[in-house]
């Protein structure tokens, strides 16, 4: 089944237009002084070309987007949007720029510096445009044709967006996009190039924003200055091997760089990954793809933001399936844990590793386990009352690409190490913790989870049964 509709730029129809006036109490509005209120950071010198680009209805739409989430179910001070994350990319954009463009030599020109500048501004705060409500959700899990880094490249080369960048900027909206997803013949520039880290990178100014502000909104204690310090730290330099510029870490800046990782490390499997909140998503992913997968609606139908698109899967023209499973999210009634598999010591934790991304295959192994309970205890058990609970990150999700430069006093030259070295902190070892803190669960509602009470080995069994024959194809 085609999941995405062929006409792309039709993927994010913005449902809510506002003029500035209406705006005046939201963070991140532009004062006539030329300041922007970015929240955490306080307020901070702003191009008033700005503004143009954020009272679009492209942007204004990220307003209505939580950037967390379901979380908010859980820690109810998390609401925090993608409007003012963006904003608060922009921000540390502005800052970063301001310590690294003084250091850039060898430029062909002044006005290539400016462009390849301008654009990875822009990139900042254009990074989220493409993302849909609930996106994390589904992530990874094989629902949608288009990330939405391509679905951003859509709207920033063919919505008004591209008319403000063209004619205020006087930029290719390309330039722009390519920041957010890069295309296969590599960036405009070599400054693009080594600034491109800073949108898409181990520790890009995207994480060094939301890492921080989520921390807060679920009330966990972090120094917010410690991302100022990072970016303070940002020197160009060439490491070994490397034939082009590159960003790298002066090494006082090695605590600010722990700091980080650690609540990256803590943020995913204490709350992105948490229990609950993998329960409620889970739940919602089943309710789309059932929506989906009756007619009843097609991805480019999807609602573009957070309360439309739970009100649409309610409305009585949705399956069964889904109406019970958003309205047991909103009456916070996540599924229950009945099994759980250690990633690194159960056979079957690793054939539904591998079948994470596949959400078509997942839902013929709940149908089979769910056809499975019905008979032991004949009794009509629905097939969406048994969901899997796999993570699937990214590839490369731990990943830490960087470089910390060590001055060599005696020779006035500095000497490189990688991150992982020098904070003896190493990819593999994180992804390995993190599979551990997060195993994967079988879930179900809470009748089932009442049944099958102390009955985990006859659970396996026909786990494994599901899997070796596919599961139940159709009920």
């Amino acid at each position: 089944m085609n999941m995405v509709n062929g006409e792309k730029k039709h993927l994010l129809v913005p449902l809510l237009v506002q003029t500035p006036e209406e705006n005046t109490r939201l963070p991140g509005q532009v004062f006539e002084a030329g300041e922007l209120n970015a929240s955490q950071y306080g307020q901070g010198p702003c191009d008033p070309r700005i503004s143009a680009l954020i009272h679009t209805p492209t942007f204004l739409r990220l307003q209505h987007i939580k950037q967390l989430g379901l979380v908010s179910r859980i820690w109810p001070h998390a609401t925090h949007t993608r409007y003012e994350h963006s904003l608060g990319c922009y921000y540390l954009a502005k800052r970063a720029l301001s310590l690294i463009s003084p250091q850039r030599k060898g430029q062909r020109s002044q006005k290539e510096k400016e462009t390849s500048e301008h654009a990875f501004l822009l990139a900042a705060l254009l990074h989220d445009v493409g993302h849909r409500p609930f996106a994390h959700a589904f992530e990874g899990r094989g629902m949608w044709q288009v990330s939405h880094e391509q679905a951003g490249r859509t709207l920033i080369e063919g919505s008004e967006l591209a008319t403000v960048i063209e004619r205020d900027y006087h930029l290719s909206p390309k330039q722009v996009a390519d920041f957010i997803d890069p295309p296969v013949e590599g960036m405009c520039s070599l400054y693009d190039e080594m600034l491109r880290p800073l949108i898409a990178g181990s520790l890009d100014i995207d994480k060094l924003d939301y890492l921080v502000r989520d921390a807060r909104g679920c009330q966990i204690p972090f120094d917010a200055s410690v991302p100022l310090d990072f970016l303070a730290a940002l020197r160009i330099g060439r490491p070994p091997g490397s034939a082009k510029d590159r960003l790298v870490l002066i090494s006082h800046a090695t605590h600010s760089l722990m700091k980080l990782l650690m609540l990256r490390y803590s943020m995913y499997t204490e709350v992105y990954w948490g229990d609950s909140n993998r329960a409620y998503n889970i739940m919602l992913v089943r309710a789309v793809q059932d929506a989906l997968r009756s007619g009843s609606m097609a991805p480019e139908q999807l609602p573009e933001n957070d309360a439309d698109f739970l009100a649409r899967l309610r409305m009585p023209d949705m399956p069964s399936s889904t109406q019970i499973l958003v309205q047991a999210l909103l009456q916070d009634q996540p599924y229950e844990i009945l099994l759980t598999l250690s990633s690194q010591a159960e056979p079957l934790a690793c054939q539904l590793n591998q079948l994470a991304s596949q959400a078509q295959r997942c839902r013929e192994i709940e149908c089979g386990l769910a056809s499975h309970v019905s008979q032991q205890f004949e009794l009509e058990i629905a097939d969406h009352e048994i969901l899997l609970d796999v993570l699937c990150p990214k590839p490369g999700h731990w990943d830490m690409e960087g470089w910390i430069s060590y001055p060599d006093p005696d020779e006035a030259q500095s000497t490189y190490m990688t991150w992982s070295d020098a904070i003896r902190v190493h990819p593999t070892g994180l992804a390995s913790a993190s599979q551990l803190r997060c195993p994967i669960h079988i879930r179900a509602s809470a009748r089932v989870a009442f049944l099958m009470r102390s009955r985990q080995d006859l659970l396996c069994s026909w786990l494994a049964q599901c899997l070796e024959r596919g599961g139940e194809k159709e009920r």
